[in-house]
């Protein structure tokens, strides 16, 4: 089923879409204010087919987790973004995926979700072995009251990051931009990415990841995870030392390129 210009505004009185068998594909659309005060994903709910969303906005909905997308099947998001959504509840403040089969994320922004529990913007979490792909996507000043200020991973689920941006997230527990603490099968892993920030704990203190996470290089980092010990990370960047190559796709700035150097920067040496 394909869905084009649709605009939902849930008047904070029910959920948006629920994809329950069939194969969804939603374009250039706008969901919001949506409410689901006992099942989750209450802009969508994807409990059967698969959910492909592109160049479309999730914003100010509400649901025991997942505030905007609930998906325990096939998820796919390209050119979105999800604003000011929260999981009431539990875990994943715009997203919540407890047993993906596959997640694909692309030009896609977070800014500003929130979990009463895990995974400010994103929560994934497979008993199998799973690895979701975000690729060139942005998250900025969501917050976990648990851990994992923009994603948490738990289970066998992992990440893999790419030309990706964590900046001012914030965890109550630990992992300011992302926890994959307890994950046994899958990891965390970033490539040309920036975290800057990102702060986890009480009192809030400096925090980009934690858990289990490797480096694929060229990344930036405020502080320095001990898992990331490419020759090509840096540590310690002055954030306005830092450039990228970007492009603009429906308003949206999107990294697209390896960092670049453009000013001085501290520098000290490899992130070990």
């Amino acid at each position: 089923m394909s869905i084009e210009g649709l605009i939902i505004d849930g008047g904070g009185l029910g959920r948006g879409i629920h994809v329950r068998a069939w194969f969804t594909t939603m374009t250039s659309s706008t969901i919001t204010n949506c409410l689901s005060t006992t099942t989750d994903g209450a802009a969508v709910l994807v409990s059967g087919g698969a959910f492909n969303a592109y160049n479309s906005v999730f914003s100010q909905s509400r649901a025991p987790n997942g505030g905007a997308i609930a998906a325990n099947s096939t998820l796919t998001l390209g050119n979105c973004a999800f604003d000011d959504n929260r999981a009431t509840a539990g875990d994943g403040g715009a997203v919540y995926s407890p047993s993906p089969v596959g997640v694909t994320n692309d030009l896609t922004t977070f800014d500003r979700n929130q979990a009463s529990h895990d995974g400010g913007a994103l929560f994934f979490s497979s008993a199998s072995v799973r690895t979701a792909t975000l690729r060139t996507v942005s998250f900025t000043r969501n917050v976990a009251a648990g851990s994992g200020g923009a994603l948490r991973l738990g289970n066998k689920s992992g990440a893999r990051t790419s030309q990706a941006s964590f900046v001012a997230n914030e965890a109550a527990v630990g992992g300011g931009a992302v926890d994959a603490t307890g994950v046994t099968s899958a990891a965390f892993s970033a490539r040309s990415s920036l975290f800057n920030g990102n702060t986890a704990g009480t009192p809030r203190v400096a925090d980009d990841v934690t858990g289990v996470a490797s480096s694929l290089g060229y990344n930036f980092f405020e502080t320095s995870p001990t898992a990331f010990a490419q020759t090509t990370d840096r540590r310690g960047v002055t954030p306005g030392a830092i450039g990228f190559s970007t492009r603009t796709i429906a308003g949206m700035v999107s990294i697209y390129a390896e960092p670049t150097y453009i000013g001085a920067h501290t520098d000290t040496g490899s992130c070990v």
